[in-house]
């Protein structure tokens, strides 16, 4: 075989095993792999709970958030709730929110969301510690959801499910196509063994395992979730505990988030165990490299040399080569016109699908970048008014 089409479909392989393989073939290795049980239904006893709101700005929000996270079904002297406002100057340090059990944290110094996360740990004496985003909105039975699993002593964390919701013809609503099929594949890895990596959304962990993350940590949710695995525990997976958040308001707010959290990546790494210990929690490690790390370090690489050997083979063999090379191109032609109908504020959403796996991609490698340049500040850098 010919060099350039051996490398042809080792591209293709590697491209498939990434996206599909991985996911599917875990469906099926997770039904003989089981980690015990996955039916969170019941709680025996329900533990007290503390939930965590950072909320930089976030006024807009914050009185929908209390009134939705008060109304979740869970007993009353079971929760608290800190909101933390640090650095706000839109006046939401000043909320007054008449139950006992919301407490407002405020300073004037803003130092980043991982920051005020270690200092709310501070407040905290429940047993377990819900992190949640201002502009998310929490199903009635999530706390109860979300809850459920900590029966098992084998697990550390749990993470939610992360919806979002965006008008039809969104630029960024593709993202809740994403998602769904995350979602698809995080409950195969907590079949298996464990998460590795939550949304931030919505995310529980036992206080007691929580080590206090670095100031500039851009993915706290991701940190914490590797740490606690590194401490020999399971990450598990509500579905039933529900996240809601409207998509990014614009195609370009949501690439500014994504070149973030590419950035926040390619800071956590070297900083954590777990990638470079396969043999210390080998089940852990294979959901990391086969969920992320390959998505991460393999495919921005090879979607453009997938591309350019098919076109190469096209042009020499001509014939059927030609053919998929020339709908191969088009898909990325595709994508551009989806990128390009974005901008003319036209709302085709089935151009955007593809638009929004190359933009992914596009960000990985834009984040790897501004990350190496130290241009990543750990400041959030709000999306929305």
């Amino acid at each position: 075989m010919p060099f350039l089409e051996l490398l042809f479909w080792l591209c293709f392989g590697i491209l498939f095993l990434i996206y599909l393989g991985y996911g599917f073939g875990l469906c099926l290795l997770s039904r003989f792999f089981s980690s015990g049980p996955q039916n969170w239904a019941s709680i025996n006893e329900i533990p007290s709970v503390c939930i965590v709101i950072p909320a930089y700005n976030e006024l807009n929000c914050l009185p929908a958030k209390l009134a939705n996270t008060l109304s979740l079904d869970f007993p009353f002297d079971k929760l608290s709730i800190l909101v933390i406002t640090d650095g706000s100057t839109d006046g939401s340090d000043a909320l007054n929110w008449p139950d006992e059990r919301v407490r407002l944290l405020h300073q004037a110094q803003r130092q980043g969301k991982s920051a005020a996360v270690n200092r709310a740990l501070g407040y905290s004496d429940s047993e377990i510690t819900v992190i949640t985003d201002a502009n998310t909105l929490l199903s009635p039975d999530a706390l109860l959801a979300i809850t459920a699993p900590f029966q098992w002593g084998s697990i550390g964390a749990v993470a939610g499910e992360k919806r979002v919701q965006a008008d039809r013809g969104n630029s960024a609503s593709s993202e809740g196509l994403y998602w769904k099929y995350e979602s698809l594949v995080k409950r195969w890895d907590a079949r298996f063994y464990t998460i590795v990596g939550a949304a931030g959304e919505l995310f529980a962990f036992r206080t007691q395992l929580f080590k206090p993350l670095e100031p500039d940590a851009i993915l706290d949710d991701f940190v914490l979730s590797v740490r606690i695995v590194e401490q020999g525990f399971r990450v598990a997976y509500a579905p039933r505990a529900k996240a809601t958040e409207q998509a990014s308001p614009s195609l370009m707010a949501e690439w500014k988030r994504k070149i973030r959290i590419s950035a926040g990546v390619f800071q956590s790494l070297p900083r954590l165990e777990l990638p470079f210990k396969p043999f210390k929690w080998p089940r852990a490690w294979f959901v990391f490299f086969g969920h992320r790390w390959m998505r991460w370090m393999l495919a921005p690489t090879l979607l453009p040399l997938f591309l350019l050997c098919h076109l190469c083979l096209g042009i020499e063999n001509q014939g059927a080569w030609m053919a998929t090379a020339l709908l191969h191109l088009g898909l990325y032609s595709w994508a551009l016109l989806g990128l390009a109908l974005s901008r003319l504020q036209l709302k085709i959403p089935l151009f955007y699908t593809p638009m929004y796996f190359l933009m992914m991609n596009a960000a990985i490698v834009a984040g790897a970048l501004r990350h190496l340049r130290g241009e990543q500040s750990v400041l959030w850098e709000k999306v929305r008014p």
